[in-house]
């Protein structure tokens, strides 16, 4: 959001996979030092050591310098009035949607239908085995994650 871009971007799944795994995070000129930390800690490869996992949860996130301006309390209350609030006509006014995303046949048939269902289409070839494992099941090249973020490429 600070940027307008992903950190890690790529139209093959795979070579994505590939970028997240083995390049570092580039920071542009509009990162604070602030804004670097909180991002480098909250994309940790290994879930474990993400800002957030450990024993104070989300309160870690929150009481990062990042945020020493928000009261979260107000948030909370909704006393504060966000920066932008858009015009929605109804429930399924796409207006403020970007067009790219409107347009990319592969998003609009996983996106939300109504408030509380989706389709899984795009992730098919996704697994979750209980808290040990999440892999992607493909042919042998391609990379595999265990719930320590640790990785291989077959």
């Amino acid at each position: 959001m600070i940027s307008g871009e992903p950190p890690f971007y790529d139209t093959d799944n795979k070579e994505l996979l590939k970028s997240i795994l083995n390049t570092e995070l580039n920071f542009g000129k509009d990162f604070t030092s602030n804004s670097q930390d909180l991002i480098s800690k909250l994309l940790k490869i290994n879930p474990d050591e993400r800002l957030g996992s450990g024993e104070k949860g989300i309160e870690e996130i929150k009481s990062h310098p990042f945020f020493s301006d928000v009261n979260w309390e107000d948030i909370y209350n909704k006393n504060v009035r966000p920066p932008f609030v858009p015009m929605i006509r109804s429930e399924s006014d796409t207006a403020n949607v970007d067009y790219l995303f409107k347009s990319d046949k592969n998003i609009r048939e996983s996106t939300y239908v109504g408030m509380h269902s989706f389709t899984t289409s795009g992730y098919d070839n996704y697994t979750y085995i209980g808290s040990e494992t999440s892999a992607i099941k493909e042919e042998s090249s391609s990379p595999e994650f265990d719930h320590r973020g640790s990785h291989k490429l077959n």
